[in-house]
């Protein structure tokens, strides 16, 4: 169920609850011949209920930058074999663009996750942020970009898991995501005109009569 309002087309509030039963989720279980290896697996967890209110806004704060931002708070109520586990979470994102004079322009996104809750897991705080810089060149048909991606390069985070006693984090684990690597790019962008102009003309048919019928 969600409940959205739109003020002067700029800004969206949006709050929303979302129920769900006997859902398929990823879990982690431990090993019972060795305690110290884990293995993820899907399961139907027996319920997952979250409350979300979301706010979105489009900005223009100069004539040279345009700011969008999006931010979103959870909470998150999942029951797993009989033991409950809640928390609230907080996504960040804003997209910021600058343009500069003679075909340049240059882009900063960032986007902050206070952490996630899903299944018996609780994944630990992430921050992430992009910037690139554009030149136009041939009147504005090709583009290069050089860009840079995960500046701060929290390429590693904590997964906290409840595997033994209900409703406490037993074990905690660091993982790496290769996604969140730093990394460095450079791209060329060429932009077709689509077909070619067509020329309408009208026609007319039928004789003086018929014309004006």
């Amino acid at each position: 169920y969600t409940l959205t309002g739109i003020l002067a087309n700029k800004y969206t509030l949006t709050l929303g609850i979302q129920d769900s039963k006997d859902v398929a989720r990823q879990i982690v279980v431990t090993d019972p011949d060795d305690p110290n290896v884990l293995y993820y697996q899907h399961t139907n967890i027996d319920e997952v209920t979250m409350y979300f209110v979301s706010l979105n806004a489009q900005l223009q704060p100069a004539k040279w930058w345009r700011l969008g931002v999006d931010a979103m708070y959870f909470y998150t109520k999942n029951k797993v074999k009989d033991y409950n586990l809640d928390g609230g979470d907080i996504q960040l994102r804003m997209n910021n663009m600058f343009t500069l004079p003679k075909g340049w322009s240059t882009e900063l996104n960032y986007m902050y996750i206070s952490g996630v809750i899903q299944g018996n897991m609780q994944i630990s705080a992430m921050n992430i942020l992009n910037a690139s810089v554009k030149k136009n060149f041939l009147n504005n048909k090709l583009t290069a970009s050089l860009f840079v991606d995960n500046i701060i390069d929290n390429g590693s985070y904590t997964i906290k898991i409840t595997t033994t006693e209900p409703g406490r984090f037993a074990k905690h684990m660091r993982s790496h995501n290769p996604g969140t690597i730093r990394t460095y790019g450079v791209s060329l962008r060429w932009n077709f005109k689509a077909g070619k102009d067509v020329k309408v003309q009208k026609v007319t048919v039928g004789n003086q009569e018929e014309r004006e019928r």
